[in-house]
C-alpha cells in the first residue's frame, strides 16, 4: 500500500515537530553529562533522557529521504545545486559565523583570530547536520537511480548491508572486547554502505513500502528493547571509564537505527489516516515550518546558561530537564518563525 501525497505531507510534519523536540531534549540533557558522577542518581536520570531521543536527527533524514526520493519527484542536477545546497550553504555560513561570535562573546573573548576562523570554519557543534545534509543532496541524483519502484529487492539489498556494516559492526568494534577488530573491519573498505545515506534510503523504503502489522509489532518491541539497552550499554561504559562511553549514543548505532524505525513506523500508523480538521491542519504545517530554525536556533541558549552559570543541576533533574526543554524550544520557535518572515532572505536563515 502506498500512501496518498496529503497522507505522507501530514506524517512527515508530525515527524519533523517530534524530532525537533527529540533534539532539543537530547542536548539539554547532555549538558551535565560529563560533569557528574555516572553512579549518582542524577546522571542516570539524564542518562535515561538522552537515551530516549536518539532518534530525533536519524528521524530527520529518513524524512528528508521520504520526500525527495520518490520517482514522482523530479530533481534535475541543476536543481540540487541551485535550490539545496545553495540554501542550505549559506544557512551553514550564517550560523557558523553567529556562533563563533556568540562563543568568542560569551565564553571565550581572549581566543587567537586562528581559533576563531577555525570555529567559523568547523562549525558549532550541531551544524555538522548541515554538512552531512549539503552531502545527501550530492549524492542524490545517484541514489534516485537506486530507489526506483522496480528496485524493491536491491534497495532491501542496500539496507540491510548497510545495517550489518555500519549499524552493527561499525559498533561492535569500538567495544572494549572487539577494539582490536577494527583493522579487519577497515580492510573491506565498504564505503559505500557507510554514513547517513542509509538513513535517507530507509525513510524513503519506510514511507514507500506498507509494513506487516506483526512486523509492526516485532519492531515496537525492539524500538523498547534498544532504549534499554542503550540506557544500561552507556551506564555501564561510563562507570568504567571507557575511552567511547558513547558508543550507544551514536546515531549509526545498532540500537539508535532500531528505535529509529520504530518511532517511524509508529507515527507512520497513527496518522496515515488522520483526518484534522482544516485549521488543525494549517497549525501543523506553519509549527512543521520552524522545526529546522528551532535545530539551528537552540543551542544559543545553552550557551548562554553556561555563560550565566545556570545548572539544571540546582533542581532536581527529572523535572528541571523537560521544563528547560520546553522553555527552549517556544524561545528558539518564536525568532525562527519572524526569521522565516523576513521577505525573500528568511528561507536562507531558517
Amino acid at each position: 500500500m502506498e500512501e496518498k501525497n496529503g497522507e505522507k505531507i501530514l506524517y512527515a510534519n508530525i515527524l519533523k515537530i517530534v524530532a525537533s523536540i527529540a533534539v532539543v531534549l537530547l542536548h539539554v540533557s547532555a549538558i551535565d553529562w560529563y560533569m557528574i558522577d555516572a553512579t549518582s542518581k542524577e546522571w542516570n536520570i539524564i542518562n535515561i533522557y538522552d537515551s530516549i531521543v536518539r532518534w530525533g536527527v536519524p528521524i530527520f533524514v529518513m524524512v528528508t529521504g521520504m520526500l525527495l526520493l520518490p520517482e514522482e519527484k523530479e530533481i534535475k542536477i541543476s536543481k540540487i545545486f541551485k535550490k539545496y545546497i545553495k540554501r542550505v550553504m549559506i544557512m551553514l555560513v550564517i550560523w557558523s559565523a553567529f556562533y563563533a561570535i556568540l562563543d568568542r562573546a560569551l565564553l571565550t573573548p581572549d581566543i587567537s583570530t586562528k581559533y576563531f576562523i577555525m570555529s567559523f570554519i568547523n562549525g558549532h557543534y550541531h551544524l555538522w547536520y548541515l554538512y552531512m545534509l549539503i552531502g545527501l543532496y550530492l549524492a542524490t541524483p545517484i541514489i534516485k537511480l537506486i530507489t526506483k519502484p522496480e528496485n524493491k529487492k536491491i534497495i532491501e539489498y542496500f539496507l540491510i548491508i548497510w545495517f550489518i556494516s555500519e549499524c552493527c559492526l561499525n559498533m561492535i568494534i569500538k567495544l572494549p572486547i572487539f577494539s582490536n577488530l577494527d583493522i579487519i573491519y577497515a580492510n573491506f573498505h565498504i564505503d559505500f554502505f557507510l554514513g547517513f545515506v542509509g538513513y535517507y534510503i530507509l525513510g524513503y523504503y519506510l514511507s514507500k513500502y506498507d509494513i506487516k502489522k506483526h512486523t509492526r509489532y516485532i519492531l515496537y518491541v525492539l524500538g523498547i528493547l534498544s532504549v534499554i539497552f542503550i540506557i544500561l550499554g552507556t551506564r555501564y561504559l561510563k562507570i568504567t571509564d571507557y575511552k567511547l562511553p558513547t558508543v550507544f549514543y551514536n546515531a549509526l548505532s545498532a540500537p539508535v537505527c532500531l528505535n529509529s524505525m520504530a518511532v517511524f513506523c509508529m507515527v507512520k500508523q497513527i496518522f496515515l489516516k488522520k483526518r484534522f480538521a482544516e485549521k488543525t491542519q494549517v497549525i501543523i504545517n506553519k509549527w512543521t515550518k520552524l522545526s529546522l530554525g528551532v535545530y539551528l536556533i537552540h543551542p544559543m541558549y545553552i550557551v548562554i546558561m553556561s555563560k550565566l552559570n545556570i545548572s539544571l543541576l540546582q533542581w532536581p533533574v527529572i523535572l528541571s530537564i523537560p521544563i528547560a526543554t520546553i522553555i527552549i524550544y517556544i524561545l528558539s520557535a518564536i525568532p525562527s518563525y519572524i526569521l522565516s518572515r523576513i521577505p525573500k532572505i528568511g528561507k536562507f536563515i531558517v
